[in-house]
């Protein structure tokens, strides 16, 4: 399920208001750039066709940068999904347990 707001609406809508834009170095403003683009016709589309009854549709391509949530937010959930279920495995009946003392 898509959710109502992307980081690519709030960009979209607030882009002309930021005022510290004139501080921003060229890979800031790329990333940015490529963000608000994600998944827009600006970025051209391709067509998927169903493999069992032929239906097409389009889809707008991505921009495939890797601090884009919508491109790159299912790699993450993979990584932080791999990395709890090692965390689970590896440590049964280990405990650890942080103190603070004061000075």
């Amino acid at each position: 399920m898509r959710p109502k707001y992307e980081m690519a609406d709030v960009l979209r809508a607030h882009w002309p208001h930021v005022p510290g834009m004139k501080g921003m170095n060229g890979w800031k403003l790329r990333t940015l750039g490529a963000l608000m683009h994600c998944r827009t016709a600006d970025l051209g589309a391709h067509k998927d066709v169903c493999t069992n009854c032929g239906t097409i549709e389009l889809s707008y391509n991505s921009c495939r940068n890797q601090h884009c949530p919508m491109c790159q937010g299912h790699k993450r959930e993979r990584e932080i999904s791999a990395a709890a279920t090692e965390i689970k495995q590896n440590t049964k009946g280990l405990y650890h347990n942080c103190y603070r003392i004061q000075w």
